[in-house]
């Protein structure tokens, strides 16, 4: 395939381009500055010579007014059979902040990228945030639940599938990714930060946590990039598609595994700067209908957990 991926130097982005070119695919990468677009070229070209050939890099900012044609112009000359869209703004907690931005990126951008997709299928990456808070009896979720989003972020995910779906594209709602590369701005990712910190200290520690109750479906992110890809390939216009391990686990036992890792003694403190406005007691999905394209889950929480740690420590 010839993809086209937006949000290339983000967490997902950056993982779903190695594994495109791991399966032999051609990639034309979209970042947003000039800066990044360096960075991801230089580890391509460090990658090999064969790999960086079938990866080009190109700085567009999807919402800025002066760059918006650019990517028609970008697809039009690439000629890219699918564009996966995963450019956005994710931090949810920071949505309740900037909820103007949220809209501008998740909304605006995703419009911007229908309409420069031409004949291109179009997989937009959204996320099981758009189901809202749900009893524990209803999991794990089908795609076919309602989507009641209960935050900024939320609902601009849920404005964004709308669009997306009025123009037959495909739309993967991703639960929890876990892995290298991921923004200390999520939870998991936080405390591996923290824990790594600590171990620099060479003391024992305090880390600090929000919700450790909350249940969440957490996936090794190369899984989830596998399923992207299915997705891509084997996916239905029009059709929506969970990404998940289909288990619910709290993230206070998470946090136990991850210390367990790490090997560290550390005491643990609520910080109240990190609990959410409005946070979803627990959350899985069932991802049966992705399964059915040929998709299947190979990695185990602990191994992504081992992935994130060492590539921090």
């Amino acid at each position: 395939m010839k993809v086209l991926v937006t949000g290339a130097a983000g967490f997902v982005g950056a993982r779903l381009v190695e594994h495109l070119l791991d399966a032999g695919d051609t990639v034309v990468a979209t970042v947003q500055s000039a800066e990044q677009r360096d960075e991801a070229t230089g580890a391509l070209l460090a990658s090999g010579e064969e790999r960086a050939s079938r990866c080009t890099v190109v700085a567009i900012d999807l919402v800025d007014p002066g760059q918006e044609r650019q990517l028609a112009r970008l697809q039009d000359e690439s000629g890219c059979e699918v564009i996966v869209h995963l450019a956005a703004h994710s931090d949810v907690a920071a949505s309740w902040n900037d909820v103007a931005g949220c809209y501008r990126v998740n909304v605006q951008g995703t419009e911007n990228v229908l309409a420069a997709a031409g004949g291109a299928r179009v997989v937009l990456a959204s996320s099981a945030e758009v189901y809202g808070k749900v009893a524990p009896d209803q999991l794990p979720l089908h795609e076919s639940a309602p989507v009641a989003p209960s935050t900024p972020y939320a609902m601009s995910k849920a404005c964004a599938e709308r669009l997306a779906l009025r123009d037959g594209a495909r739309v993967v709602r991703s639960f929890n990714l876990v892995g290298r590369g991921q923004s200390p701005r999520f939870a998991i990712s936080s405390f591996a930060h923290q824990l790594r910190d600590i171990r620099r200290h060479g003391d024992r520690g305090v880390l600090r946590v929000g919700n450790l109750d909350s249940a969440r479906d957490f996936l090794h992110v190369a899984d989830g990039v596998a399923g992207y890809r299915t997705v891509a390939a084997a996916g239905e216009d029009g059709g929506v598609y969970n990404l998940a391990s289909g288990e619910a686990r709290r993230v206070r036992e998470v946090l136990d595994r991850l210390i367990a890792i790490t090997g560290l003694d550390v005491r643990v403190e609520l910080d109240p700067r990190r609990l959410r406005p409005s946070d979803v007691p627990a959350m899985a999905g069932d991802s049966s209908r992705l399964e059915r394209l040929g998709w299947q889950p190979h990695r185990s929480l602990d191994e992504a957990l081992l992935e994130l740690w060492n590539s921090l420590a």
